[in-house]
């Protein structure tokens, strides 16, 4: 038998590859970073919360005002992806749902009042303007049912919806309240997701 047919062959490209695939991670890592950090710190405060046998009144009101912190940023930030979702779900699990639910709904409402004022001057920099020209379109015909739904559902349009409300010169007070309105409803059935999602857990593990 050859000396080539002895030696292992290894494929040419797979070093490179191997980098490529660590420098794609790296660059995920750093494009998510708020999203990570956010999700651990909240993960980590939920289980202190949980494994201290209960709730104080210092450590809840600091839970509330996480929960309206995040949603604000979540609303108000464009470029950087604030994970709001999980924050309401966790938080819900081990404090009141409701007020969970209430204070993701002030936070959010408030967050986007920046689309709107964006929209209203007339400044929006948008990249799918066929989508935002759909959409505005809606708001036109419908305009109170479509910033009712768009709230009330989770979804990645709702920048292009507070900013068609803006441009439309929809009443910024009936803006914020069906906004407030749909987010809460919302946050607050997330939260008990998470509420319910908890109690089924720790039935299965004392099972």
């Amino acid at each position: 038998m050859s000396e080539e047919e002895k030696s292992p062959t290894t494929p040419p490209n797979s070093v490179p590859s191997i980098a490529k695939q660590h420098s794609k991670a790296r660059r995920w890592a750093k494009r998510h970073w708020v999203t990570i950090t956010t999700v651990a710190l909240v993960v980590i405060l939920s289980l202190v919360i949980y494994c201290s046998g209960g709730i104080s009144d210092d450590i809840s009101a600091y839970g509330y005002l996480g929960v309206f912190l995040v949603s604000l940023l979540a609303a108000t930030v464009l470029f950087v992806p604030i994970p709001s979702i999980p924050v309401v779900f966790l938080m819900g699990a081990i404090l009141n749902p409701f007020l969970v639910g209430l204070m993701s709904g002030i936070g959010e409402s408030m967050g986007e009042i920046a689309g709107y004022t964006a929209g209203f001057s007339g400044r929006e920099t948008l990249d799918n303007k066929q989508r935002y020209t759909r959409i505005k379109g809606w708001m036109k015909r419908r305009g109170t049912l479509v910033l009712f739904l768009f709230s009330a559902i989770p979804n990645m349009f709702f920048k292009l919806v507070g900013a068609s409300a803006g441009a439309i010169r929809y009443p910024f007070w009936k803006f914020l309240l069906v906004v407030f309105t749909g987010k809460t409803i919302k946050g607050t059935a997330i939260a008990l997701l998470g509420y319910w999602a908890l109690r089924m857990l720790l039935q299965l593990i004392i099972k």
